[in-house]
């Protein structure tokens, strides 16, 4: 099975969303419910997700994300016109998914996948991730590695360091 570009927007919001049913998730991600049932053979195939129910192996999405995108499904940078923006990157030109009803002007580059550009208002936090996506399919090696520390934030939960009872011992005893 081939991986295709809205599998990986189906990995991205069942990372950040809860729900783990196929109604909302194709809901979230705009593609039809059949299609986020197959997305999520082709993750288990691929080995970015595992199990019934579906959990996703962040550390592989994380890498496929930021390693493996750019040159699975690179960007086209195209004529200026009018968009929804992506890939703020800092010092650089805006970049737009075209849209007729986008109501920001910069270059154009091909979207990660066709839905893109709808998940703005739909789905925020889809869309930045999105967004910065984008700066790792188009940036230099520093902007890369800017959006791939902004990438692996977003997708990793706060981890809390477990202190050792005698640590904790100690903090207590300091107070």
């Amino acid at each position: 099975m081939t991986l295709r570009p809205s599998d990986v927007v189906v990995a991205m919001q069942l990372v950040l969303s809860v729900e783990r049913s196929y109604g909302p998730l194709s809901c979230s991600v705009g593609i039809s419910l059949g299609e986020s049932h197959n997305a999520v053979r082709r993750l288990v195939s691929a080995r970015l997700a595992s199990g019934l129910p579906v959990a996703i192996e962040r550390e592989n999405l994380i890498d496929f994300l930021v390693h493996g995108v750019p040159y699975a499904y690179p960007a086209t940078i195209g004529a200026e016109t009018w968009g929804v923006p992506t890939a703020p990157l800092p010092d650089a030109s805006p970049f737009v998914w075209p849209s007729v009803t986008g109501k920001a002007w910069g270059r154009a580059i091909t979207p990660l996948y066709s839905g893109a550009s709808t998940r703005r208002g739909a789905n925020p936090r889809l869309y930045g991730l999105l967004a910065f996506i984008d700066c790792i399919r188009i940036g230099n090696a520093a902007e890369q590695k800017w959006a791939a520390g902004l990438v692996r934030e977003r997708l990793h939960p706060p981890t809390f360091r477990n202190r050792s009872r005698r640590a904790r011992a100690t903090s207590l005893d300091a107070a």
